[in-house]
């Protein structure tokens, strides 16, 4: 609701601002740019990818503090090599350390390079090393993300297993109950049939007794 309020106020106000005054403040219409976030609304991929950081925090962790260490052992390294010959660029290990960035980055801007051939030498071993390492984070999230795919097939699974474990008692109930009215039905047609032999049994007395008062009749007559 409040990501809508803020599209819809942005639209209305840019339909306002039309005088060379609010010109300006119509920069502001980069902010309807926020109704594409209502995707995630269905997809839930902020939450995923979230989910995913919280997971693997510490692996994350331990991979930024590896490469932080490599990125002062490479300026450092780097600074005593090169300041030498090109005490301009390799002022400080500070200012190395965008050296040491863009060579563990494989960006290579090349405004700053070593020119001895210890210093090429240890460049390449460095951009090796920010090869391996700027790989790990890459995996790491790859595994996060599998874990937390299997977790929601795992959960949907369970659910599924209930449900069916549930539909499974009802229908075991309502075979008892079933099982129960059978009983019952053939309980009351056996009581229907005792009442037919006990209807028959009576008739058949009541006859009798008319047949003996009709012969006891017919004398007198």
């Amino acid at each position: 609701p409040m990501l809508d309020l803020v599209v819809l106020l942005v639209f209305y106000a840019d339909i306002l601002m039309t005088s060379d005054r609010a010109r300006g403040l119509q920069a502001i219409r980069v902010l309807r740019l926020l109704a594409l976030l209502k995707r995630e609304r269905q997809t839930s991929s902020f939450a995923t990818i979230f989910r995913v950081l919280s997971i693997k925090r510490h692996e994350l962790s331990a991979t930024l503090f590896m490469a932080m260490v490599l990125l002062v052992m490479a300026s450092t390294a780097m600074y005593y090599v090169e300041n030498p010959e090109q005490p301009e660029k390799f002022s400080s290990i500070p200012a190395t350390m965008w050296w040491a960035v863009a060579a563990m980055t494989t960006v290579g801007y090349g405004d700053i390079c070593p020119e001895t051939v210890t210093g090429k030498v240890l460049g390449a071993i460095v951009a090796f090393l920010g090869v391996g390492l700027f790989a790990l984070p890459s995996g790491i999230v790859s595994s996060g993300f599998m874990e937390v795919i299997e977790d929601s097939r795992r959960a949907e699974n369970d659910e599924i297993a209930n449900m069916i474990d549930e539909d499974t008692a009802i229908l075991d109930q309502l075979r008892g109950d079933v099982q129960s009215l059978r009983t019952a039905v053939d309980d009351m047609r056996a009581g229907f049939e005792a009442s037919s032999e006990q209807i028959a049994e009576m008739r058949k007395q009541h006859e009798q007794v008319l047949s003996i008062v009709q012969r006891a009749s017919s004398p007198q007559s």
